[in-house]
């Protein structure tokens, strides 16, 4: 294809958007040729957003299958007390369907993260119900769908090891049956996404992976690299103050431009920095979780570890803040600390989103719907 927007997601989002290009062809044809570039019609915009919204349906049945976890009499699986049913539906609404987040980037800025985070809540709820075959199966349709949720991966297969180990009544206490149910499930998802692409994997795997992006992106998340640019920058200026070297120009790093840039006083990173890293912060949280399988030490462990990507990983985007808030949205459920800690992540990862909608325009629809949706979160996370 002549252009220059080529997909780097994984093959499954492909035969997702071939589906939608089915759909769209019915409704502007001229949306569909590869080479008309930069087309743009109130009907190709019309078809867009609908299909943002008409998938997050999947969101919808994820925030229905949580909601029957946490309602009801007694305590649930995080050992707290259930809300009342129409308590938890509220209050999943305004975490999920309602997040500020999500709203600005799907549906103002344009992407499809509000039925991924669906998927993602629907392996979360699954695991915490107990139907391990089920949470693979919606996980490797989710890591199909974006490779982000590999940082997770760690998690899931940690425990979906342990939780068929220790077994009694089992050969050599394994529950070979269970893996091997979970194993062809997985390995189902993937043949479907990449099977038809195995001649043309290398390629595939070159476009997920573009290390040649560089560290950061053109807009820095709010991580620990940005801290570290932020130093270099500034040591860089310090040199040159007092005469000790430095070049005129601007920052290689603030450039703008998505690519490689090299640090001018402090040490480059590399991928594999940011993977040791990342490997160092999620090694206890894994070992803890073969030691003690729980469905609460596995939920805290996913957002620990969405956590540690986002602060360690190599070119972050900010949008990833999302994947942090899917997990940590049912961890409100166990207790005043974790909703408390919920509100305080998304109203500062909501605001660290605000630059992609850089248009003057554009400011009051963000500021307001940043103050609408928390102003409601607010006190319906106060009666939890």
């Amino acid at each position: 294809t002549p252009s220059p927007w080529t997909l780097d997601y994984p093959p499954l989002f492909a035969w997702f958007e071939y589906l939608l290009s089915h759909a769209g062809r019915l409704v502007d044809p001229a949306m569909i040729q590869l080479d008309n570039l930069n087309y743009m019609s109130h009907a190709t915009i019309l078809f867009q957003r609908s299909s943002v919204i008409l998938s997050d349906i999947v969101l919808c049945i994820g925030c229905a299958r949580a909601a029957k976890l946490v309602s009801g009499d007694g305590d649930n699986v995080f050992g707290t007390k259930r809300l009342a049913d129409l308590q938890a539906k509220l209050l999943l609404t305004g975490l999920y369907l309602g997040c500020a987040g999500l709203l600005i980037v799907d549906h103002i800025h344009f992407q499809y993260n509000g039925f991924l985070s669906g998927f993602f809540l629907l392996s979360l709820v699954s695991v915490a119900e107990g139907h391990i075959v089920w949470a693979g199966a919606y996980f490797s349709i989710l890591l199909n769908l974006k490779h982000i949720y590999v940082y997770v991966a760690p998690v899931y297969f940690v425990y979906m090891l342990r939780v068929h180990l220790f077994k009694e009544n089992k050969f050599l206490g394994v529950d070979i049956i269970g893996l091997i149910k979970l194993g062809v499930c997985v390995v189902l998802v993937f043949l479907a996404s990449f099977g038809p692409f195995l001649a043309h994997l290398p390629q595939v795997v070159s476009r997920l992976f573009p290390v040649q992006r560089g560290l950061c992106h053109a807009y820095w998340a709010p991580n620990f690299w940005a801290l570290y640019n932020a130093a270099d920058i500034g040591a860089a200026k310090v040199l040159k103050m007092v005469g000790a070297g430095g070049e005129g120009g601007v920052h290689p790093l603030m450039s703008g431009l998505v690519q490689t840039a090299d640090f001018v006083v402090l040490p480059n990173i590399s991928l594999l920095h940011c993977a040791t890293l990342n490997l160092a912060a999620l090694s206890p949280v894994l070992m803890k979780l073969f030691k003690e399988p729980s469905p609460l030490l596995f939920l805290k462990s996913v957002t620990l570890a969405a956590m540690s990507s986002f602060l360690f990983g190599y070119h972050v985007h900010e949008k990833a803040v999302l994947v942090i808030l899917v997990p940590y949205g049912l961890l409100v459920f166990c207790g005043e600390r974790g909703a408390r800690d919920y509100f305080f992540l998304s109203v500062v990862g909501t605001y660290s989103l605000f630059p992609l909608l850089f248009q003057a325009r554009e400011f009051l629809v963000k500021v307001v719907i940043h103050l609408m949706l928390h102003t409601f979160l607010y006190p319906t996370l106060k009666r939890v």
